[in-house]
């Protein structure tokens, strides 16, 4: 067999790497806008509060109090930044796998963060959605705010699943321990 053919698993992963790869910048780049227009809207024009990124108006939030704008754009701007930074563990996976021996400390390490970030995203994600669905009452920025704080319960479940493959890889880790010490 040629060593320089790729098997279909290496094939894969690439593909998944690459995509994981324009998800970290989509993500890298949101929140970059969004913290730039906040910025923007703060200290130069507060017009910029009728557009923060991609039609999220909060500029009746702005008008009537500036606190509770910088305190929900802020939190808008975390949970967008925890998003990217839960890829760019998912991208850290990827990155160290190696198929030869592929229970390693380091990644059953990655594999506990991510799933206690993906549970306490689900969670603060919920908490930002009740402030700000008190925050704004009906105002229309609250069917703007869905696209930005969507998928509290998903995340939550995803974390769920996560820890438990975890475990499983602590447990292989385990085993593979125990068979490098019997042979």
């Amino acid at each position: 067999m040629n060593k320089n053919s790729k098997t279909r698993t290496e094939k894969i992963l690439f593909a998944m790497k690459v995509l994981i790869w324009i998800f970290f910048i989509g993500n890298c780049i949101k929140t970059g806008a969004l913290a730039y227009t906040f910025f923007v809207s703060l200290s130069i024009n507060p017009n910029a509060a009728a557009d923060l990124y991609l039609g999220l108006d909060l500029s009746q939030l702005l008008e009537r109090d500036g606190f509770h704008y910088s305190f929900l754009v802020m939190n808008l701007i975390f949970l967008s930044a925890a998003r990217a930074f839960l890829v760019y563990l998912v991208l850290k996976i990827f990155l160290t796998l190696n198929l030869k021996r592929p229970f390693s400390i380091e990644m059953a390490s990655l594999i506990k963060r991510i799933s206690i970030i993906a549970i306490s995203l689900g969670f603060v994600n919920l908490l930002v959605r009740a402030y700000a669905g008190w925050l704004l009452g009906n105002s229309p920025s609250v069917g703007y705010l869905a696209e930005y704080l969507y998928g509290s319960s998903e995340f939550i479940f995803f974390g769920i699943i996560i820890f438990i493959i975890g475990k499983v890889f602590q447990y292989g880790l385990e085993l593979q321990a125990e068979s490098e010490l019997t042979v």
